[in-house]
């Protein structure tokens, strides 16, 4: 070109060029690798390992921690709850905030 730009031959090929990707993998997909996926259905996924058991003493002593944590968390809460609310400006704030604050 004389003193042109050649942005937009540049723009139309990267166009192009895209668009004969997305069909070609499109196509690909829908004739080929589509029948080799329907063949999964048939074969066992290697990729579940089997569920390990605790024994019975571990899995009483995982049961205790976690329902205390759960226990913490929620005195937690409440006590985060409890001090949102004695806030001296709680009962001025607009009534949507003040329901931000209770839960």
């Amino acid at each position: 070109m004389f003193g042109g730009s050649r942005l937009p031959s540049v723009l139309l090929l990267a166009a192009i060029t895209m668009s004969l990707s997305y069909m070609l993998g499109w196509l690909s997909y829908h004739i080929y690798e589509k029948r080799f996926l329907a063949l999964k259905r048939y074969f066992p996924s290697q990729h579940t390992a089997p569920r390990r058991t605790l024994p019975p003493a571990r899995n009483r002593a995982l049961r205790a921690v976690t329902q205390r944590r759960v226990k913490d968390s929620h005195e937690t809460r409440d006590k985060r709850e409890d001090a949102a609310r004695s806030h001296p400006l709680h009962r001025t704030l607009p009534r949507a905030r003040r329901r931000c604050l209770d839960e």
